[in-house]
């Protein structure tokens, strides 16, 4: 099943465990899909899989983090502000639920664009 799932897997490369194997590559594939506009809604599965994972998770890669969706402003003179809106989901929240992670990478930036594409995200 696994192989199906992910094209490489070797379980020397993640201490020999194939539970780490599952854990890591689960966990980044899940927060790489998160839609960060629906995080407080699903932060009850959100924390369950965090406390599934977190006793085998030492190394979390993630490629990319889906942004928020903002409506377009109809007026640029709009006083209303945009400063409570989440980016991308909170690590904050999230790192704190991996006691046992001593690395971590993200690449920051838009990797894959989809029909989504906007030229403000890139401002």
């Amino acid at each position: 099943m696994i192989s199906i799932r992910w094209s490489f897997n070797n379980p020397n490369d993640y201490g020999n465990s194939w539970r780490r194997l599952y854990c890591e590559r689960h966990l980044a594939e899940y927060l790489e899909n998160f839609e960060a506009s629906y995080f407080e809604s699903q932060r009850e599965d959100c924390m369950k899989i965090l406390e599934l994972s977190s006793e085998h998770v030492r190394v979390l890669k993630l490629h990319s983090l889906k942004p928020t969706k903002i409506p377009s402003r109809l007026n640029d003179n709009d006083d209303s502000s945009h400063d409570d809106v989440v980016d991308h989901i909170p690590m904050s929240i999230i790192l704190p639920q991996l006691p046992y992670l001593t690395e971590m990478s993200l690449n920051m930036g838009m990797i894959y664009m989809d029909d989504g594409f906007e030229w403000r995200d890139f401002e």
